[in-house]
This record gives C-alpha cells, sequence and structure tokens, in this order.
C-alpha cells in the first residue's frame, strides 16, 4: 500500500525533472529505494508507461538499485533523454 504513494512520487518527480531540463524523451533513469521495497524495474517501468507520457516507451530503461536507508523514499540517482529542437 505505502508502495503506491512512492511510485505516484517517483512519477511526478521525473516527469517535473524532465520538464524542467526539457527532456522530450526519457531513455534512462535510475532510483535508489529501501531494500524491502516493493518498487523494481517492471514495475516502475508500467508505473510510468500506464500515464501515456510520450517521454515514455520502448526506448525507455528503469535500474532500480536497494541501497537507500529510508523507508518510504526513493533517491532519484540520474535521468538521461532527448530532447527535440524543432526549427521553422
Amino acid at each position: 500500500m505505502h508502495d503506491t504513494f512512492l511510485f505516484e512520487n517517483i512519477k511526478k518527480e521525473v516527469f517535473a525533472i524532465c520538464e524542467k531540463i526539457e527532456i522530450k524523451k526519457l531513455t534512462k533513469m535510475n532510483v535508489s529505494v529501501y531494500e524491502d521495497s516493493h518498487v523494481n524495474e517492471e514495475t516502475l517501468y508500467h508505473c510510468l508507461k500506464e500515464t501515456n507520457n510520450p517521454l515514455i516507451g520502448q526506448w525507455t530503461k528503469v535500474e532500480v538499485e536497494y541501497n537507500n536507508p529510508e523507508r518510504l523514499t526513493a533517491i532519484i540517482n540520474q535521468v538521461e533523454g532527448e530532447s527535440f529542437e524543432t526549427s521553422i
């Protein structure tokens, strides 16, 4: 149950970071969570993908490390992606 909030908070912050640094296509992200967390690469990817946000796709690699000592928190270690410039 508590991991539901963790998933939502990770999703919200990753999307906010991408917006701030103008990433249009998220290619890689890495987060650290508590070792007993239910957050893993597959579940986090599906949580992000279910938003139908164009940032996320088959090109997105999600990595989860279990070395965060704080329960119910996550540390976003890395966000990588592509930005698209348009010309008129």
